[in-house]
């Protein structure tokens, strides 16, 4: 069985939750998690940053586990944006906030811009 990996500055959030340490809750949930290294859009949270040559599968999720996800994305990231939120939902992630950038610059309706998921499988406006 191969062993999964981090995603990028995930280590200090997956150290303080094996303590049992949830971080702080701000106003757009725990956690940002965006899939490229120049995407800042993280609303004042911890960034953790899924590249887009890393594999999802490959990447251990877990410490997102019971939390709430701000994912914000372009729209050229739109497929591996629906991936990464399947991925984190398996990962026992609690709420994605999924703000799809492009959309929201556009002024689009934020039922399109700026989807909610969560463990019960329902989708959500923001």
């Amino acid at each position: 069985m191969t062993r999964r990996r981090l995603p990028a500055f995930a280590a200090e959030l997956a150290a303080a939750r094996h303590r049992g340490l949830v971080p702080r809750h701000l106003g757009f949930g725990y956690v940002a998690v965006v899939l490229n290294w120049d995407n800042h859009a993280t609303a004042g949270l911890h960034r953790i940053v899924l590249p887009p040559n890393v594999e999802l599968a490959t990447l251990d999720l877990g410490c997102l586990a019971g939390l709430h996800v701000l994912l914000t994305h372009t729209e050229t990231e739109s497929a591996r944006a629906a991936a990464a939120v399947d991925a984190l939902l398996a990962a026992g992630v609690w709420r994605i906030d999924a703000a799809n950038l492009d959309a929201i610059d556009r002024g689009d309706d934020l039922a399109h811009a700026w989807p909610v998921f969560n463990q019960e499988g329902i989708r959500h406006a923001a």
